[in-house]
């Protein structure tokens, strides 16, 4: 189970109607017109909702970003993740604790939404992030520290692995494409040609079905197993078996990267 980006869960939320925007534009207005983020993250712009509030854009994390739990090609306990952007500082004695601690009490009152991540994430750039990673660590061992235990300060390249685009994930077939495989050469062993397509052909139907319901990658799947079992076979002396293996291969090819 890995955490991916949820941006249906921000869009969702009610205050998305007037302060969507994403990590890439909060940078370029606060850091001087820099890009530092490859995906356009999706988030709320909490800086922009507090100063409609009270005119403070200091007083909450900057952001608030969709998160998901991801297993097996479904997404569950889709959350807050609360971000702070802090590329302009060059060194951790400018780090505010109690500063730090009030941005994320205002920023979850404001959310009125107990679907928040445990963890609060810090993004500073490269050659900052790893103090300020040591400096919370050895703060959190004390006692009145105790919930920085459950900050993160991360680069953006840390950033980029601390939460997934599930896009690029693997995906994990429904099916077990091991059994799908070891079935299809069983059943030539013993029923031969004939028992090959009859097989193939009811996997060829389950494909047709996956297609329908728009899972393409699971129609990928199936076909490039059905291509290499067929790839393995001996060619049939009878024309007429090798001729229908040929039209059977080229039919499975159109699901093929599909």
């Amino acid at each position: 189970m890995v955490p991916v980006f949820d941006d249906n869960f921000i869009i969702g939320h009610k205050l998305a109607t007037k302060y969507l925007s994403n990590l890439d534009a909060l940078c370029r207005r606060d850091y001087k017109g820099k890009d530092y983020f490859h995906k356009q993250i999706v988030c709320l712009d909490m800086d922009a909702y507090e100063s409609s509030l009270s005119g403070n854009n200091d007083a909450t994390m900057d952001a608030s970003v969709g998160i998901a739990d991801y297993e097996n090609n479904r997404m569950a306990n889709s959350r807050h993740l609360l971000v702070e952007l802090r590329f302009g500082y060059k060194s951790t004695g400018n780090i505010d604790v109690e500063n730090m601690r009030r941005k994320i009490r205002h920023t979850k009152d404001l959310l009125v939404d107990d679907r928040i991540h445990e963890r609060f994430v810090f993004i500073y750039e490269d050659k900052i992030a790893p103090q300020a990673k040591s400096y919370l660590k050895r703060l959190a061992r004390q006692t009145k520290y105790n919930d920085l235990g459950y900050w993160d300060a991360v680069s953006v390249a840390d950033f980029d692995v601390y939460v997934f685009d599930k896009a690029t994930l693997p995906y994990t077939p429904i099916n077990d494409i091991k059994q799908i495989e070891t079935g299809l050469k069983a059943k030539f062993q013993k029923d031969g040609y004939n028992g090959l397509v009859n097989l193939i052909d009811y996997w060829i139907n389950e494909i047709e079905k996956y297609e329908q319901k728009y899972n393409l990658q699971e129609c990928d799947a199936i076909a490039k197993t059905l291509l290499e079992v067929l790839d393995q076979i001996p060619v049939s002396s009878i024309v007429f078996e090798k001729d229908y293996l040929d039209l059977m291969r080229d039919d499975v090819k159109r699901y093929v990267n599909a």
